[in-house]
């Protein structure tokens, strides 16, 4: 068996992340991970820990749509992005000065000197928005876009996948597309519109988070406290924790000293114990760190099932999680603590934030060349 030295890009999060919007149910649905090698090149592994793309890209990104984007940097020091298939073949070689993932069969990118262009898994183009300054990916057939103004007062709405405009660009700040609603900031307060542009939820939150099972975390609007609002803005759960995740059916919060999940109707229900918990993401475990600092995995019940021994985990994804016992190997365990795949270092897991139900990327692609292209991903579901 080949020997493997896998790179780690990990960053273990606190509740106090924005949440996820929507996306569809296959994206991401690879068995490779991101790794890289002592030349600081980068390929993929599967979780038996077998190189199943050799190191060649300057940065890889997670399997979407059967499809991951990477880098190359060029003799001048720039960096083009391309897109490989699961096998290893390009399915476009390097050639992007910006480049997004994959979400909802699409992806943008941007040639040197251009403006964005909606490509398919195919490779084909969708769709060529010469009218956009900066775009993120498409949720729930629409995407958010810069449309006017200036980097001093960004005009955002929102365009279908033919590229007309259906949500007007009167807002400064535009979430992703969830459960129907997308929450958008004109002046300093946060609400929810729907897909028609219509104001659902009025702008009266400090801090929001999309919507998911019909719910969405919010702050304020007079308090720095989370709490939770349903369709119609009502407060749900009251305004009482200091952080808070959607988790599926159940969120993910903290409130004073105390971590654990709670229901839709407030009532605790799960004790964390330690002093940090990650969400069960769909899973049947969920990575807890207790007072000593360290990290091992409870059930729904609260039960200790896998011991705290990992200075670093992941959560659970097919059966499956990345934990490190030292900060520098990683392994990958089942649900019963064993090891299943050899010692691996530096391996990349995104954080390893998931959510099945609720995965999105959020990137932005510059139209212009001199505007830095940012691409953001806040979660990667890897089944």
């Amino acid at each position: 068996m080949k020997k493997i030295t896998i790179f780690l890009l990990f960053s273990v999060f606190t509740l106090a992340l924005v949440g996820c919007g929507s996306s569809s149910d296959k994206a991401g649905e690879a068995d490779l991970f991101p790794f890289g090698d002592i030349n600081d090149k980068t390929g993929y592994v599967n979780l038996n820990g077998k190189v199943a793309i050799e190191p060649q890209f300057d940065f890889a990104y997670m399997f979407r749509d059967g499809i991951a984007l990477v880098s190359v940097v060029q003799d001048d020091g720039k960096s083009l992005f391309g897109y490989v298939k699961g096998n290893g073949d390009y399915l476009l070689k390097p050639q992007y000065v910006a480049a997004t993932q994959f979400n909802e069969g699409l992806a943008w990118v941007v040639e040197d000197g251009g403006y964005p262009k909606a490509i398919d898994t195919k490779g084909n183009v969708q769709l060529e928005a010469k009218d956009v300054l900066r775009v993120c990916c498409f949720s729930e057939g629409l995407a958010a876009a810069w449309l006017s103004g200036d980097l001093y007062n960004p005009q955002w709405g929102f365009i279908d996948k033919k590229g007309n405009v259906v949500v007007e660009p009167v807002y400064r700040e535009v979430a992703w597309f969830s459960d129907g609603l997308a929450a958008v900031k004109a002046d300093n307060r946060w609400g929810f519109i729907d897909a028609k542009g219509n104001m659902v939820i009025p702008e009266k939150f400090s801090h929001v988070k999309s919507f998911q099972n019909g719910l969405a975390v919010v702050s304020g609007p007079s308090s720095a406290l989370w709490g939770a609002i349903d369709k119609a803005g009502k407060t749900v759960i009251p305004f009482e924790y200091n952080e808070m995740e959607a988790d599926g059916d159940l969120f993910l919060v903290k409130k004073g000293d105390k971590t654990g999940w709670i229901d839709k109707s407030g009532n605790w229900v799960i004790d964390a114990p330690g002093c940090m918990a990650l969400p069960f993401a769909g899973a049947e475990l969920a990575a807890v760190k207790n007072e000593d600092c360290y990290w091992g995995y409870i059930n729904k019940k609260g039960e200790v099932v896998v011991d705290f021994q990992y200075v670093q985990a992941c959560p659970f994804s097919n059966g499956k999680a990345i934990v490190s016992e030292d900060d520098i190997w990683m392994s990958i365990i089942d649900e019963k603590g064993k090891k299943v795949s050899v010692k691996s270092s530096m391996l990349y897991s995104y954080g390893g934030r998931r959510y099945p139900q609720n995965e999105v990327v959020e990137s932005l692609v510059s139209a212009y060349p001199s505007v830095q292209n940012m691409v953001h991903t806040h979660c990667e579901n890897v089944k």
